[in-house]
């Protein structure tokens, strides 16, 4: 993006192509496979994998739990 347009879009704007990933949110040290029933938070979802830390927080980069930034943009129903 160019310089001159950094702050034109509004303050808390969502860019693609962040060196350092989207969606990277804190992963909190409580957060352990005793404290969280991981069953029941997959839900519906098919491909099912052993409790994860990096999933539980940062799901949204994961397209079995939702459809990423396309899910942002349009409503689609992603645990069908």
């Amino acid at each position: 993006m160019p310089a001159r347009w950094a702050n034109s879009f509004g303050p808390g704007l969502l860019l693609p192509n962040n060196k350092g990933g989207e969606w990277n949110y804190d992963i909190e040290n409580e957060t352990k496979a005793e404290n969280i029933d991981w069953e029941r938070w997959l839900g519906p979802v098919k491909t099912r994998v052993p409790f994860n830390e990096e999933h539980f927080h940062r799901w949204r980069k994961y397209t079995r739990y939702c459809a990423g930034l396309l899910g942002d943009l349009v409503r689609i129903g992603c645990t069908r």
